[in-house]
């Protein structure tokens, strides 16, 4: 039997989206072809966007972002879904609201001051010569969670939904969702007083692979030297590392560089975001900055780490912060590029990897 969960489209509002989860013991592959097909028919409701289906642990979320257009012109999605799960010969399906993150983890993002890492791999073919997908900033991720908060069970995030989590088995149970372009992220926290996230991201196909490292509620200035060792010790797996502080985990769930640099994530063995602390330089910064910064420690495969000044300088509200941001500012000079130069290396790359491109990963070519 295909069911659905009874109310399952009241809860739906203008101007956001609906998440479902499909369950089912059956054949994933299968199911997900059945699902796939789906899409054309939620298609022709007219939804802003509707992206394929994404594996979880428990089954699979399929997002229908509505746009503009009222929820209720797409009531009869949960019906069109199980229509073709029925069509595929699927019998045992349930298609379920699935737990979201909520209130809690406002609790979360509002914690501060807090140490953050940000990583970023090689840029994947075609665009650079690494192979694609971020599985290895999630396994780095997904142990610097175990190792800095041993005592909190693990959660997972996928887009917006929650899925239950338990090592061992946190890489393998996001890997899925994360190679069909999804957002995950790993959280042990107590959603009160302390949390360490680790949010990864493989956009464009997997070859922009990113991730950041939050700890809150935490000795900040212990976080920030733990994680740059983390970044030292991963130096030749990544174009680009730094550690900063910040005055809260707002952004704790998310990779993006906040529009700090735009175009930056495309070329992050180029170009860095900010000044911060501590970063991880690899030969294309190095080329920018003709060589190593004065107080670069070399760091193997032809990276350099930087650390400017003491982690408690960096702080929000430091006496210190203003002069040794500045210092750092200008030891980087050269990579803290201006929107234009950032754009343009970013058209750049693009055109390159689309003159490279020998297995049709730009469409039409």
């Amino acid at each position: 039997m295909v069911s659905v969960e009874p109310g399952l489209t009241r809860r739906w509002r203008s101007g956001s989206n609906a998440v479902l989860l499909v369950r089912s013991p059956e054949d994933p592959d299968r199911v997900r072809a059945a699902l796939t097909a789906g899409l054309a028919d939620i298609a022709a409701l007219g939804p802003a966007f509707a992206p394929e289906p994404i594996a979880v642990p428990a089954g699979h979320l399929m997002i229908i972002d509505f746009g503009t257009r009222p929820p209720s012109r797409f009531a009869t999605v949960p019906d069109l879904i199980a229509g073709r799960l029925v069509a595929a010969g699927i019998t045992d399906a349930a298609i379920t609201t699935p737990g979201r993150i909520g209130d809690r983890y406002a609790v979360v993002t509002g914690l501060g001051p807090i140490a953050r890492a940000w990583l970023r791999g090689p840029v994947g073919r075609p665009l650079g010569d690494a192979p694609r997908g971020a599985g290895d900033l999630l396994r780095i991720a997904a142990g610097w969670v175990r190792d800095t908060a041993p005592g909190l069970p693990p959660r997972g995030v996928v887009v917006s939904a929650e899925v239950e989590l338990a090592w061992p088995g946190v890489v393998d149970a996001l890997l899925p969702a994360l190679r069909t372009g999804a957002p995950v992220s790993v959280v042990a926290s107590d959603f009160a007083t302390t949390a360490t996230v680790a949010a990864v991201a493989g956009t464009l196909g997997g070859t922009v692979k990113q991730a950041t490292l939050t700890a809150a509620g935490q000795d900040v200035t212990l976080a920030m030297r733990a994680q740059r060792d983390l970044a030292r010790a991963e130096a030749e797996r990544l174009a680009w590392a730094g550690v900063e502080a910040a005055p809260t985990a707002r952004d704790a769930l998310s990779t993006h560089w906040e529009g700090r640099r735009p175009g930056g994530e495309h070329v992050p063995d180029l170009i860095v975001p900010a000044a911060m602390w501590f970063q991880v330089l690899s030969p294309g910064h190095l080329a920018r900055l003709g060589g190593p910064p004065p107080g670069a420690e070399p760091l193997g495969a032809g990276r350099v780490g930087l650390t400017v000044g003491e982690p408690e300088q960096w702080l929000p509200g430091h006496p210190d912060e203003a002069g040794v941001r500045a210092r750092a500012g200008q030891l980087l000079a050269a990579c803290l590029v201006d929107e234009d130069t950032g754009l343009r290396l970013m058209r750049e790359r693009l055109t390159a990897a689309r003159a490279r491109d020998t297995d049709g990963f730009f469409p039409g070519r």
